[in-house]
This record gives C-alpha cells, structure tokens and sequence, in this order.
C-alpha cells in the first residue's frame, strides 16, 4: 500500500502539478482568446501545436506568465489545453 502511495506521488510531483486538470473544448478556446492571442495570434498558436510538447508548453506559458501576469491557475489551465490538442486543432487552427 505504502509503495502504491509512493509511486502515485512521484508521478504526481513529476507532472509538473497536483492533479491534472481537466478542460473542454469552450474552456480551451475563452482562454486563448482572453490569454495567448493578447499578444499571439491564433496561426502561431496552431503551428506550435505541430513543435511543442507538455514540457515544452509549461516552460512557454511560465515565461508568457511573466509577461502577463497569469496566476497559477490560469497557468495549469492553458497549460491543459495547449498540451491536450493535436496539430490542426480547430480551437486555434482555422479549417483551409
């Protein structure tokens, strides 16, 4: 028991947050609206989906956090969504 407790922490302390955060689709798309496209736009948004994986993404949005002051938060929930979509996701990556 105690070493099933363990392994759940470790994991826990090595996704980077203490539960994971769960987002939809209308979530997803308020927060870039509200929080990524203050400075990004929506096309440079999608081609990250194709470079950047959830690593990649907390250390994006912590650098961006500085810039706008986002609390930890709105932090884990961007961080949800952008690490959760695939390349060509219609959330950010309008249909050709």
């Amino acid at each position: 028991m105690k070493k099933g407790l363990l392994a759940i922490g470790i994991v826990l302390i090595l996704s980077g947050t203490a539960a994971a955060k769960e987002v939809n689709e209308g979530t997803c798309t308020s927060y870039i609206k509200m929080y990524c496209n203050r400075c990004h736009s929506t096309k440079r948004i999608c081609k990250a989906l194709e470079k950047k994986d959830g690593e990649q993404w907390r250390q994006t949005i912590t650098t961006m956090a500085k810039y706008g002051n986002l609390d930890q938060d709105t932090q884990d929930t961007a961080h949800a969504c952008l690490s959760g979509m695939k390349p060509g996701d219609p959330v950010v990556c309008k249909k050709k």
